[in-house]
């Protein structure tokens, strides 16, 4: 006999839509904006060193340094970065979906859709303080929903 769907699966995949969603309108947002020009680069650059004390920038510097340095990858790799987190958006929905509906195959998508940010995210930024920091928390956010998720698989079939 299969399993309904309890109260905890439901909380999951709302939550996880949610968080979709949001991703999915950001990237939408950021297509729309589209690539930014080596001018608003340098723009950002400036008006992050603005208003900051002599003494911040000097002990602060290589993480100013550094972030520039994160928004010229982000900028040059913009379309393939935005594309394949789109699709993976995709398959995280999908994944999602396929839980709600109690389906297995829904988790093992739902494991590579939390996968594959980590991957991009080591490919683009690896040796980065700013791409660690990422990594960790992508890394630790998905870990938590795929226990989560796994502790409902009982309910799937």
């Amino acid at each position: 006999m299969k399993e309904e769907r309890g109260d905890a699966l439901l909380v999951f995949c709302v939550l996880s839509w949610v968080y979709i969603g949001f991703n999915f309108l950001l990237v939408m947002f950021s297509f729309m904006q589209g690539q930014s020009s080596p001018e608003e680069i340098e723009m950002a650059r400036i008006a992050m060193l603005e208003g900051q004390d002599l003494e911040v920038i000097n002990m602060m510097g290589w993480l100013f340094e550094e972030f520039t340095n994160y928004m010229v990858i982000t900028n040059d790799n913009f379309y393939l970065i935005n594309i394949v987190t789109l699709m993976n958006l995709i398959i995280g929905f999908i994944g999602v979906f396929l839980m709600f509906r109690l389906t297995k195959m829904g988790f093992y998508l739902y494991l590579a859709y939390s996968i594959i940010p980590l991957l991009l995210i080591t490919y683009f930024y690896q040796g980065m303080t700013i791409g660690t920091v990422m990594l960790m928390f992508t890394g630790i956010i998905g870990l938590i929903f795929s226990l989560m998720y796994g502790s409902q698989l009982k309910r799937m079939s």
